[in-house]
């Protein structure tokens, strides 16, 4: 906001650069600080950054290819169609990535009392958690997704008469974003009970069958090829993890 007030809207990338170097210098030093105090004879072998890099790092690499099936489509779109659909596209995803916060926000709270419950075998609480973390979910996943469907031209609208012809393409993704989330937090479980590599390898294959879909689809059905090859992708890879 700061940058487009002062007319210096060429920085805009350096910036969101920059935001990720501090961000990341900030949480290894908080990381740093934090194994720092919990050196003690019973917990340095548990914590040391072997262990740590261990079981990140799939994580990591399931991180990435989360972020392939969100760009390969874009790549595509540019290859075949320009700019200037990919912009309309992108109205689209943004719109869906806000209703998909929604899960992300779940995720995140309830992410490390997963974990937490599963070595503890306290299995009564984990099924009672998920189950309440699926309810509110839905509770705030069916009124945002009946907004969106039901004033999708009028919210399309706002960015303008060239991106109406986006709307059925971002009623793909809101749908498809709604059937997703029916599958809850189970990515979160397997990454919080010790099957990360199992979430490794589901999202390699779901990247390598997204790839097949959108060069099969986006070129002969554009921007909607491509919302349809991210939605099965998605919906694929999450009902082999459920």
């Amino acid at each position: 906001i700061i940058l487009l007030t002062i007319h210096r809207e060429s920085y805009l990338i350096d910036t969101f650069l920059v935001g990720f170097i501090l961000l990341s210098i900030i949480s290894t030093i908080i990381i740093c600080s934090y194994f720092s105090k919990k050196k003690s004879s019973n917990q340095s072998i548990s914590y040391s950054y072997s262990y740590i890099i261990k079981k990140s790092y799939p994580i990591a690499i399931s991180t990435m290819a989360i972020f392939l099936l969100s760009t390969l489509d874009v790549i595509f779109l540019k290859k075949y169609y320009g700019d200037k659909v990919v912009a309309q596209y992108g109205v689209g995803v943004k719109i869906m990535t806000i209703i998909a916060m929604i899960i992300q926000m779940v995720n995140i709270n309830i992410s490390t009392k997963i974990a937490s419950l599963f070595f503890a075998e306290n299995k009564s609480e984990l099924r009672k958690t998920i189950k309440n973390s699926v309810r509110v979910l839905a509770l705030f996943m069916v009124p945002c997704l009946l907004f969106v469907v039901v004033f999708s031209r009028q919210i399309v609208g706002v960015f303008g008469l060239g991106y109406l012809v986006v709307e059925r393409t971002m009623l793909i993704l809101i749908v498809g974003q709604g059937i997703i989330s029916l599958c809850g937090i189970a990515p979160v479980y397997l990454n919080m009970t010790g099957r990360q590599n199992i979430f490794q390898i589901i999202l390699i294959i779901a990247v390598i069958f997204n790839f097949i879909l959108n060069s099969y689809l986006i070129p002969s059905h554009g921007m909607e090829g491509a919302a349809v090859s991210f939605v099965i992708s998605m919906l694929l890879w999450n009902l082999i993890v459920v």
